[in-house]
């Protein structure tokens, strides 16, 4: 897992053999110029084996620093299964080379036989979490939790905790279950969560009929063939859990096909982005609330990965905006999306060929054997696939978002990059502008008042990786730059 919301970037892994100890998970910690800051080990033992599961980050300030840390640890002894959301603190020395950490609390979540958590987002001073379990799941620490619980040991149901960081200790805000009434079929998970300041959406899959899904009042099931596995998306209440609406995507075809929804995101515009994994000829929209099924997306048969986006206000009472697919001719795999205002990406793995469909391009990736990393990015306002990457020496803002005939009211640019003395700013910008300079740490450096002069000498500065910030009313944009 790694998250990248703020500096630094954190990486949560799992290594089988030791980096210094008898393995276990580990946290490594990197700053936006791709340099080690340290790692930290959280080994196995005799008694218990420690697994990597999730990492989330969050500034609750402008200081450009992460000011706390989530880390979601899984820890398997003979006789329970224990998630551990551990709440941390990271204190960065004066020299901005080393980091310590500094534990505030952890909060456990118990399965007698099996759980797992999937992934994990903070908005402020709340977590969200999400994931699976089997016969049985708690929150002894958190006041208010209830048990979830399956029909038997074999049974699969998804799971959502809310919790708030309280400072010295957490304070659950939910919970619920995919399965709230247990079923024979009970076989669902939950694979994806984001979340704003009102709203938190998930994702997942569930198998055949759903009644009541996460303690809400709608049957999620299928209105065409009776596929064996079905996706779905909810909207809950990110204070009170309260299900404001559940909806599912079908496939098309026979019987036997199948959809999975793995990741979700939202942009800074609240679009809703959703990737995943479905095998079949089409997907088919459910909407629950008025009964209706709406084609979303139609390929040849065979098994596909697919992103979708909706806008956030819509609230899935029409359509998707689009939908993309691409056609893998072997095992495929969806791990994670993201979204900028302009493009989404997704990442996974595959193997054989992945020819990407639906796009006014077709590239075809193609390895012959073994098992491949793919990353893959649409342009979200017209659903087009493409993996073309182009640089430039004068970095320009809001080249992205320009459209044809259509100019951007402000542009900035910055030169030469990489650069030894003179950086030059470039372009029509707002008086009221401030412009800053951090290290590779968050450290401010330099504040340039722009409307004095349009360059800084930067000769001062040791070599390395600084960001800049142009800051204005209704106006930011950042760029990277390299001291020579």
């Amino acid at each position: 897992a790694v998250d990248d919301i703020s500096n630094p970037v954190c990486l949560l892994g799992q290594s089988s053999i030791a980096l210094t100890t008898s393995g276990g998970a580990f946290l490594a910690i990197y700053n936006f110029n791709g340099c080690l800051v340290d790692v930290f080990e959280y080994p196995n033992t005799a008694t218990t084996t420690i697994q990597a599961q999730a990492v989330a980050t969050h500034e609750y300030s402008s200081a450009l620093l992460a000011e706390r840390f989530y880390l979601l640890l899984k820890e398997t002894t003979a006789t329970q299964n224990v998630l551990r959301l551990r709440s941390i603190t990271p204190v960065y020395n004066s020299t901005a080379v080393t980091i310590s950490l500094v534990n505030n609390w952890n909060t456990t979540f118990v399965s007698t036989v099996d759980c797992k958590a999937n992934d994990m987002v903070s908005y402020r001073d709340k977590i969200y979490i999400v994931g699976e379990f089997r016969q049985s799941l708690n929150a002894p620490t958190l006041i208010g939790a209830v048990q979830m619980n399956t029909v038997n040991s074999t049974s699969l149901d998804g799971f959502i905790y809310g919790v708030k960081d309280s400072g010295g200790s957490p304070a659950l805000l939910f919970d619920q279950d995919l399965y709230t009434t247990p079923m024979t079929t009970h076989n669902g998970t939950a694979m994806g969560v984001t979340a704003n300041a009102s709203r938190v959406y998930l994702t997942g899959s569930f198998v055949n009929t759903v009644p009541s899904a996460f303690g809400g009042t709608v049957t999620m099931t299928n209105f065409g063939t009776a596929n064996p596995r079905i996706a779905y998306v909810a909207l809950i209440n990110p204070s009170s859990g309260t299900v404001v609406w559940t909806h599912g995507m079908s496939s098309g075809g026979v019987a036997t096909n199948w959809v999975r929804g793995q990741a979700i995101t939202l942009n800074a515009n609240n679009d809703l982005c959703i990737s995943g994994t479905y095998n079949g000829n089409s997907i088919m929209y459910q909407n629950y609330a008025n009964a209706t099924a709406t084609p979303a997306i139609s390929t040849a048969l065979g098994t596909h990965l697919f992103v979708m986006n909706w806008d956030d206000a819509t609230a899935f009472n029409s359509t998707n905006e689009w939908a993309n697919a691409s056609t893998i001719t072997s095992a495929l795999s969806n791990r994670a999306i993201a979204a900028t205002n302009d493009n989404v990406f997704t990442t996974g793995s595959y193997s054989s060929s992945m020819n990407m469909v639906n796009s006014s391009v077709t590239p075809i990736i193609s390895s012959g054997v073994g098992r491949n990393l793919y990353i893959w990015r649409n342009e979200l306002q017209l659903g087009a696939a493409s993996i073309t990457m182009q640089t430039e020496d004068v970095l320009t803002s809001k080249e992205s978002n320009r459209t044809e005939g259509i100019e951007p009211e402000f542009t900035v640019s910055i030169a030469p990059n990489p650069v030894h003395d003179i950086l030059t700013f470039r372009g029509d910008l707002p008086e009221d502008l401030e412009v800053h300079i951090i290290d590779a740490m968050g450290r401010q450096m330099a504040t340039i008042d722009f409307n004095e002069s349009r360059e800084y000498n930067v000769s001062s500065l040791e070599n390395g990786m600084y960001l800049i910030i142009f800051s204005g009313t209704d106006f930011q944009e950042k760029f990277s730059f390299i001291k020579q």
